[in-house]
């Protein structure tokens, strides 16, 4: 990116930037309130009916 001198533009670009990351918050928050408020779940965890033992791996020596 070129560098600015003029404070203004500087001041222009920071608004849009700032602009931009609100309504990049809003779409996050809007989407997370049409979830449903269920609990969110990070990695990969089974459900009940997935639940038992894992894969078999055999190993030979």
């Amino acid at each position: 990116m070129f560098p600015y001198s003029d404070p203004n533009t500087t001041l222009d670009l920071h608004h849009q930037k700032v602009a931009e990351l609100i309504r990049v918050a809003a779409d996050h928050e809007r989407a997370r309130s049409a979830d449903g408020n269920r609990p969110r779940r990070f990695g990969r965890w089974r459900g009940k009916v997935q639940r038992g033992r894992g894969s078999h791996v055999t190993a030979t020596v």
